[in-house]
């Protein structure tokens, strides 16, 4: 329910939704995405929405931080992050299998680097992450989980980032 306000302004093809925008379900997630003027912004509308076939990430969506992302003026960095996120889950598991990605594995994958640590790598093995696919698949996806360089994005850790600014 998070992101279908942004889903709902792509354009004019979808009126039923559009509607529904406009009737809310809450007057207040509507108001904070009309004040930052996110839905103005088409490069930010199409970062978010790029990210809607990955459904593990929206439990990180932190819409009240969508007032201070926008006024920050860090939008290529912003929009950069969003397009990582997309990258390093793409590269993990192919696009077509995008959306077999749930929130527990987001949530046991944000942050940590298993291409770099060992310890993150280890304590991920042993969890019950990436259950919507076959032992052979997630072989595959531990050995491109090693080569990931750096921290494992997510909407979680974009918002935090900038909570912390």
């Amino acid at each position: 329910m998070k992101l279908t306000f942004v889903r709902y302004q792509r354009g004019p093809e979808n009126m039923s939704q559009r509607a529904a925008f406009q009737r809310g379900p809450t007057k207040r997630w509507r108001g904070i995405l009309q004040d930052t003027g996110l839905l103005l912004d088409e490069k930010f509308t199409a970062g978010f929405d790029a990210l809607l076939d990955i459904p593990g990430v929206w439990d990180g969506m932190r819409l009240t931080t969508l007032r201070k992302m926008m006024a920050m003026g860090c939008r290529d960095e912003c929009l950069n992050y969003l397009r990582r996120i997309k990258e390093v889950f793409t590269a993990l598991v192919g696009k077509d299998a995008l959306g077999r990605i749930d929130i527990a594995t987001v949530k046991a994958l944000e942050g940590r680097a298993p291409g770099a640590s060992t310890k993150d790598l280890g304590e991920l093995r042993g969890g019950l992450i990436f259950s919507a696919f076959s032992d052979r698949e997630r072989d595959m996806i531990w050995e491109r989980l090693k080569k990931i360089d750096g921290l494992m994005p997510s909407l979680f850790t974009f918002f935090l980032g900038i909570s912390n600014i």
